[in-house]
């Protein structure tokens, strides 16, 4: 088997263990009092989300997400949960390209492959990574928009295109209507780029 290959098959066994680690015993544990917030919350109209959370101290755009969800899959708390163990997933894949990018400055392409390997393996096996894909809350999809805008800031920074700078936008302006502690990623990533 080529060197490129076992590459392959490794991630596809780091997103297999991933997928496994975020729904393993996923419905097991009763909804706790942020998790029936979130499912209250997005039981009402997308309009009616909009105006609950301007009295919360969190932004809408998780509870519009979950509201889309819960018209898809129903109440059940193992279901509402597998919305954060996909966003979880997503993460770790992301995290693979983005440290196969990010090492690719500096180490040959399979040397990168392996850095970004082991980068999603250490996202993968992370406890509270697992945990926050268990979650019926906004954290796995803030982890996923904070990789998704440091993963466009460095395309901006290495070639400048529009579709780099929107996404880059897009993914900053959606994580800071997901959390807003986003905002310290924000600043991080602006302050590197000032740097």
């Amino acid at each position: 088997m080529s060197g490129a290959r076992a590459r392959r098959w490794a991630m596809v066994a780091v997103l297999l263990l991933g997928f496994f680690l975020r729904v393993h015993r996923i419905g097991e544990q009763r909804v706790w009092w942020d998790e029936g917030w979130s499912v209250w919350a997005a039981r009402f109209s997308p309009l009616d989300i909009l105006r609950q959370t301007g009295n919360d101290v969190h932004p809408p755009l998780y509870f519009q997400l979950l509201h889309l969800w819960r018209a898809l899959s129903g109440d059940e708390a193992a279901v509402l949960r597998l919305l954060s163990a996909f966003l979880g997933l997503l993460a770790v894949a992301l995290t693979y390209a983005l440290g196969r990018r990010m090492a690719r400055g500096n180490l040959s392409p399979g040397w990168a492959t392996l850095a970004g390997l082991l980068a999603a393996l250490l996202l993968t096996v992370s406890r509270f990574a697992i945990a926050w894909s268990q979650e019926i809350r906004m954290y796995a999809l803030a982890t996923l928009l904070a990789l998704l805008a440091v993963w466009a800031a460095r395309r901006v920074w290495q070639g400048g295109r529009r579709r780099d700078a929107a996404l880059y936008v897009a993914a900053t302006t959606a994580g800071l209507y997901t959390l807003y502690l986003f905002a310290p990623v924000w600043l991080a990533i602006n302050v590197a780029w000032l740097w």
